[in-house]
């Protein structure tokens, strides 16, 4: 028969460090941040969740609800956190700027003219009434 139980040191081996992203000071905001960092296939996990959520005057003696994310996402999430463009997503805004025409000078006088003549329409319509 094989024994089952797993030793300590053998359950730690593989374990990740987890680094302290962000601290909040209610559930509502933690979990908006966890969800975000969940959408970006970031795995999180929220310390002092449930206790602050079951009395919240518990947030300044515990710190905060803190997000924790492994140690190789931390840069990531931070960044997410802070809704800065992660790299690959600003190569793609720099892809798509580079790829967009810029608007026409040529209908932009077009649309003025448009414009001017329905508010100068407008106004002679309510001098006839």
């Amino acid at each position: 028969m094989k024994n089952t139980e797993a030793r300590s040191d053998e359950i730690n081996t593989g374990a990740e460090s987890m680094v302290t992203v962000a601290v909040y000071d209610t559930t509502y905001v933690a979990g908006l941040a966890k969800s975000e960092l969940e959408s970006y296939d970031i795995p999180v996990f929220l310390v002092d969740e449930y206790t602050i959520g079951v009395n919240s005057l518990y947030a300044n003696a515990l710190g905060g609800i803190k997000v924790k994310v492994p140690e190789r996402y931390a840069e990531d999430a931070s960044r997410i956190l802070r809704q800065e463009l992660l790299p690959e997503e600003e190569a793609l805004m720099q892809d798509f700027e580079s790829s967009t025409q810029p608007f026409p000078k040529s209908l932009a006088w077009l649309y003025l003219l448009l414009g001017a003549s329905g508010v100068v329409g407008f106004i002679m319509m309510l001098l006839r009434a």
